[in-house]
């Protein structure tokens, strides 16, 4: 999951969240759309983190 970059939120038309701001803003899947790589870090840490919690757990992948 990524995050719109501030840039991008402020400069798309509509007040807060308005449906209007959020429809101006290009989605995931959209070719316009480009993540905040300041967020990119701090999530692959979560993920490692939970993944690595998990295993010390005993926690295994089903097959």
């Amino acid at each position: 999951m990524t995050s719109t970059p501030a840039e991008v939120w402020e400069a798309s038309p509509g007040q807060a969240l308005a449906r209007t701001k959020i429809d101006a803003v290009p989605g995931d899947h959209s070719p316009l759309s480009a993540p905040d790589l300041s967020v990119v870090v701090t999530g692959v840490r979560t993920l490692v983190a939970a993944a690595l919690s998990r295993r010390r757990a005993g926690v295994r992948p089903k097959a």
